[in-house]
């Protein structure tokens, strides 16, 4: 006769995703918009250094909350970190055309 026996180790092969933060959002990282988002809302204040993050955050219709939130999440998925870093690095659109008129033809 056999009989069942439970492995204790199943249910945290099962459970692999679980980081012990309390963390209960499904997705990890962050999508392209949010990036997009947490990155202008850096750019905005490194533009207007007496900007605060709460007028920074209303721009991108965010709440201070909702960007702490979107930032805890970019800087623990490593792809979206980096995504924003070199967002972050990279010269901002329009930067370059705003600073030289356009030739009017």
């Amino acid at each position: 006769m056999f009989r069942a026996v439970p492995i204790p180790g199943t249910l945290f092969a099962q459970d692999d995703d679980d980081d012990d933060s309390g963390d209960t959002t499904p997705d990890k990282g962050a999508s392209p918009d949010e990036i997009e988002k947490y990155v202008a809302v850096y750019r905005a204040m490194q533009r207007n250094h007496s900007m605060t993050i709460e007028q920074a955050t209303a721009a991108q219709g965010l709440t201070v909350t909702a960007f702490r939130d979107l930032e805890r999440r970019i800087e623990s998925d490593d792809l979206a970190r980096d995504d924003a870093r070199r967002a972050l690095a990279a010269p901002a659109q329009g930067a370059a055309s705003a600073a030289t008129p356009k030739a009017q033809h």
